[in-house]
């Protein structure tokens, strides 16, 4: 048995005893004596009472980690893990300690994430996007892991966070971009963003290709829109920004372009200007659509009708 007593120093100390009895001889059979060793193991108990305290403290430091935590032997087996691992997983603690981290790994994510773990073995750390199996059906993850290392023995310890509802929303506005990209082509419709500050021009791809230009031969700045502008009608481009920009007006307006193979194009801008508290000017933002075939038409129908005039003068005649 284990049992605790008071030293006559008034310490406490764990003791342990084990006791056999010393019987008579027959006929009586009886017990004469007890033969019994006891010896000290305080400091057995302080160990196991350390080492107790050091589990609670690391289950504390497991269970409060944000995200997701495990522990992986070299064959890639979970050893420890949060609560928010197992309850995402949907896995009993037995299931856990028989499975392997790769086993939950989307198919088409295994093979990185095979080469990642063999990279933290290796070199110590490394992370990747991954998509895990969940009960809850596929869920995207960010992983990192670091090797450590500790009584001979090697292990990965790995966090994640779930990162799903961020890719959701990513794909999302990577749609609504495409949406926006595919209207404005149709529409021959462009939008840009100039900073006054630092003099950059921001432009949609649209703007781009009605400018008959790519962003690799060509970097939007205010003065370089303006050497595209037609000769003609610079002077009033000029006018209406620095009116816009100087008292608040409205920068709407038709223009004429000049494309780099000679021919000219009609587009209609307007914007706003967007200022600080303090009143301050800060950036411009706008709106370009290509008018040429309206303009074309526009055209086409002021002669027609001036033909019709002069065919009845002469018919008059």
């Amino acid at each position: 048995q284990i049992f605790e007593i008071i030293a006559l120093d008034g310490q406490r100390r764990w003791q342990e005893q084990h006791a056999v009895p010393l019987w008579e001889e027959q006929p009586t059979r009886r017990v004469k004596q007890m033969l019994a060793v006891t010896r000290d193991i305080t400091e057995r108990k302080q160990a196991e009472a350390a080492l107790h305290q050091e589990k609670v403290f690391t289950d504390t430091v497991i269970a409060s980690v944000s995200g997701l935590f495990y522990l992986l032997d070299q064959g890639g087996y979970y050893l420890r893990w949060n609560q928010a691992l197992q309850d995402l997983l949907g896995l009993s603690s037995e299931q856990m300690r028989q499975t392997q981290a790769l086993s939950v790994i989307h198919e088409a994510d295994r093979a990185l994430i095979a080469g990642k773990m063999a990279e933290i073995f290796t070199h110590g750390h490394a992370e990747a996007e991954a998509r895990l199996l969940t009960r809850a059906g596929t869920r995207h993850t960010l992983l990192t892991g670091r090797r450590m290392s500790t009584d001979g023995n090697t292990y990965l310890v790995g966090s994640g966070i779930d990162i799903t509802e961020r890719k959701q929303a990513e794909a999302a506005l990577q749609e609504s971009e495409a949406r926006l990209l595919e209207a404005q082509r149709i529409a021959h419709f462009g939008n840009w963003n100039w900073d006054i500050t630092t003099d950059d021009l921001a432009w949609s791809d649209e703007i781009f290709r009605i400018f008959g230009l790519t962003p690799q031969q060509f970097g939007p700045t205010y003065p370089a829109f303006l050497e595209r502008v037609h000769p003609l009608d610079r002077d009033r481009v000029v006018a209406a920004v620095e009116t816009a920009v100087r008292d608040g007006a409205p920068y709407d307006l038709e223009h004429r372009i000049v494309l780099p193979d000679g021919s000219v194009r009609y587009v209609h801008e307007n914007g706003i200007v967007h200022r600080a508290a303090a009143g301050r000017p800060l950036r411009m933002v706008g709106t370009v659509q290509d008018i040429t075939e309206r303009r074309q038409l526009e055209e086409q129908f002021r002669q027609s009708h001036k033909m019709e005039g002069i065919g009845q003068l002469a018919g008059g005649v």
